[in-house]
């Protein structure tokens, strides 16, 4: 669109009436097909990066197509491709702004960048999911150059709502950002180190890292030479977020069973622990699960890093819940119940796999979570499909073999009901809308009617 998008909002700004339709803001729209015939030498001016890449993509049921050695031109928000330089058509365009990106350390220490389509507004089946691969020396280029201008580049990690994260950032786990995964699995490394979670960083590092991820930057938490600082990160990460993984309205329940098991001799009523967090909200019960196991990592290796289940749950008990609208006295007096709650769910946490997060959970506020029905971006669970594939190809495929798929892909990717009532609404609001406006432009009188 052109830059009379402002214009219509200063306009409006300032509730005049113009004298006639002429007078009025005009929003010019241009297909996207034109970008499909440019040439590459017409996008040589000004362009952000180019250069060859080696390409795989992933489109539904039609499996990944080998790798192939394009030329790619990086303009505006857009990724054209060639299948060489000086070609007079594109063979695809990609509209970073509709996709995420993520890099992605491949097998025999060959990274590549995995781009996939976003499920922001909507989401089309011709949509396809792309594994580029520059040369060594210049991923990092490509990477910091796309991130840009992709659509995931603008959301934070910390304090930004769980279910919006998820949304965004994919991991080879359901539900489970891909920055909190990648601390996870580092701290999985260093075990038994002394005092994890209660024992502070250096507050200038942490914070530098915190900036670092919230700018998606390139971090790489494998070169971070003090494990104490991502695990500070890791506890600030849950301690910042708007509603705690545990959400508000969950707190009095908690409390409540929490009580059960203080004082000596008493004990939680596991099963009222066990229905409750199966309540949780999707994302929330997936992320505390994941942390949950690791938690139970360092338990098993307290007698080297001294941080019993006890001691976790003193350092975590209110990162996980806390009341919603909290005061000091409330707080003191809940702490104990808190605290056993905490260490329980810990301790019992393996009987968490057996019970399901009811389809209708609700989200702390009391709203039902309708947004799930949309799907979540899930690259890594492409980037397994890619490796089965080359792995069927390694195995006696041939790599120009018909495409390998997926029939279970459709089923765990997105909701299929979604796509189809999703694509109905669209173009029926397309059309209701391009009726509408025609009728408008027959009534102005203005005759000069374009192409589509």
């Amino acid at each position: 669109t052109t830059s009379s998008t402002t214009t219509a909002a200063a306009a409006a700004a300032t509730s005049t009436t113009p004298s006639s339709p002429r007078d009025a803001p005009v929003l010019v729209f241009y297909t996207i097909a034109i970008l499909s015939k440019i040439p590459s030498k017409f996008l040589l001016e000004n362009y952000a990066k180019r250069g060859y890449m080696d390409k795989e993509s992933y489109k539904d049921k039609r499996g990944v197509t080998p790798r192939k050695k394009r030329f790619f031109i990086c303009r505006d928000h857009f990724l054209f491709y060639y299948k060489k330089s000086g070609d007079t058509t594109p063979a695809g365009v990609v509209p970073l702004d509709y996709y995420s990106i993520k890099k992605v350390k491949g097998d025999g220490g060959v990274d590549f960048l995995a781009l996939t389509r976003t499920f922001k507004g909507f989401h089309t089946k011709r949509a396809p999911t792309y594994f580029l691969y520059p040369d060594t020396a210049d991923i990092k280029s490509w990477f910091d150059t796309l991130k840009t201008r992709c659509e995931n580049v603008s959301d934070r990690v910390f304090g930004v709502q769980l279910k919006v994260l998820c949304y965004f950032t994919a991991t080879s786990l359901p539900d489970i950002p891909f920055f909190l995964e990648e601390c996870i699995e580092y701290l999985k490394q260093h075990l038994d180190l002394e005092g994890i979670f209660r024992i502070s960083a250096s507050s200038s590092q942490v914070a530098e890292y915190i900036d670092k991820f919230d700018s998606a930057a390139d971090v790489d938490v494998a070169e971070c030479k003090e494990p104490h600082i991502i695990a500070n990160i890791v506890k600030q990460f849950f301690r910042e977020l708007p509603e705690p993984i545990i959400p508000f309205s969950f707190y009095a329940a908690a409390v409540k069973i929490g009580e059960g098991g203080v004082g000596s001799g008493c004990t939680i009523d596991d099963d009222a622990l066990l229905q409750m967090l199966s309540q949780l909200p999707r994302e929330n019960f997936n992320v505390l699960r994941y942390l949950l196991e690791y938690l139970t990592l360092v338990a098993e290796h307290s007698s080297n890093n001294k941080m019993s289940v006890e001691n976790l749950a003193r350092v975590w008990a209110t990162n996980l819940m806390r009341a919603k609208e909290e005061n000091a006295l409330t707080a003191a007096k809940d702490i104990p119940a808190v605290m056993s709650v905490c260490q329980r769910i810990i301790q019992i946490h393996t009987k968490l796999h057996h019970h399901e997060v009811t389809a209708d959970a609700a989200d702390g506020d009391g709203d039902a979570d309708a947004w799930r029905s949309s799907g979540t971006t899930d690259i890594n669970n492409l980037i397994r499909i890619r490796r089965q594939t080359v792995a069927q190809w390694n195995g006696g495929a041939s790599a120009g073999a018909a495409r390998v798929a997926s029939p279970t892909f459709a089923e765990d990717y997105v909701v299929k009901d979604f796509n189809e009532r999703r694509t109905d609404t669209v173009v029926d609001k397309a059309a209701a809308a391009f009726t509408a406006a025609s009728a408008i432009a027959s009534s102005s009188g203005d005759g000069g009617g374009g192409g589509g």
